[in-house]
């Protein structure tokens, strides 16, 4: 989810298409799992979360963007994945969907103020300007 509110140079960053070999291997990318480092160091932006792998991994696997992709649709359209109850659902977005939510959530709302911020910063700066103030 970080990688869907990443900045353009963010999301290169985690890009594995493009990653050099050595940051692979300081990565520890080939190796299984998600328990690459012993502490949770990996993020995508200062507002994502920390994780002990690389958060361009994550894409590797088919079942995780499957079920990141049915919660983004069920959160937008209010739709479920399946026909029936939320407990009719897949065991994985049944576990992820309301993390998801707030998370999604979370991330929206704090792009949204990053926006208003610096929208609201370049308007003073051109009052400023107009009143003869400084930059």
């Amino acid at each position: 989810m970080d990688l869907h509110f990443a900045e353009a140079k963010d999301k290169k960053i985690h890009d594995c298409a493009v990653c050099p070999a050595a940051q692979k291997a300081q990565r520890k990318c080939g190796e299984p799992g998600f328990e690459n480092s012993k502490t949770a160091r990996f993020r995508v932006d200062e507002r994502g979360q920390k994780f002990t792998f690389c958060p361009g991994k994550a894409t590797w696997y088919a079942d995780i963007v499957k079920t990141y992709q049915e919660c983004s649709l069920a959160f937008h359209t209010g739709i479920l994945p399946r026909e029936g109850h939320f407990s009719d659902q897949s065991e994985l977005f049944v576990e992820c969907y309301q993390a998801f939510v707030e998370s999604y959530t979370e991330r929206r709302y704090g792009r949204v103020w990053q926006d208003v911020s610096t929208f609201a910063e370049g308007v003073l700066k051109v009052i400023a300007k107009m009143f003869g103030g400084k930059k």
